[in-house]
């Protein structure tokens, strides 16, 4: 089967499957052995600016931001969280952003990377620069 027939099939399974995409992320994320965060349940993540759907998880020493919304764009919550996150010794991954996150991470000047060894293991994470501030 090819890549492109893999890629269209793991995309109608998400959108046809009853289960919500941010759950099935979750579980995702809970099948490579990483802990789900809560919004409120870590300082660097609290209730006011994150949503019940927001898809984080920890593992490592990373904290991977997998599916994230602002509730207030524009106001800096994303540059607080990150702070947040650095401050507490862990490493904020970006995982497969959109191409408006994109060009925010290339304007901060973070790290690029595809890591995985196949489709199904596959990823597109960004890293903040070691004197990243």
């Amino acid at each position: 089967m090819s890549l492109t027939k893999k890629i269209h099939d793991k995309i109608h399974d998400m959108l046809t499957s009853p289960i919500p995409v941010w759950m099935r992320m979750r579980m995702d994320e809970l099948e490579r052995g990483h802990v789900i965060i809560q919004p409120g349940t870590v300082p660097w993540l609290p209730v006011e600016e994150g949503h019940d759907t927001d898809c984080v998880s920890i593992a490592d020493g990373e904290v991977r931001l997998v599916a994230i919304w602002a509730k207030y764009p524009g106001t800096g919550a994303f540059r607080r969280l990150v702070e947040g996150i650095l401050d507490c010794g862990l490493v904020p991954v970006v995982v497969a952003p959109l191409d408006h996150m994109v060009a925010i991470l290339v304007a901060w000047g973070w790290q690029h990377s595809y890591v995985g060894n196949s489709f199904e293991d596959w990823e597109d994470q960004w890293r903040p620069p070691e004197d990243w501030t």
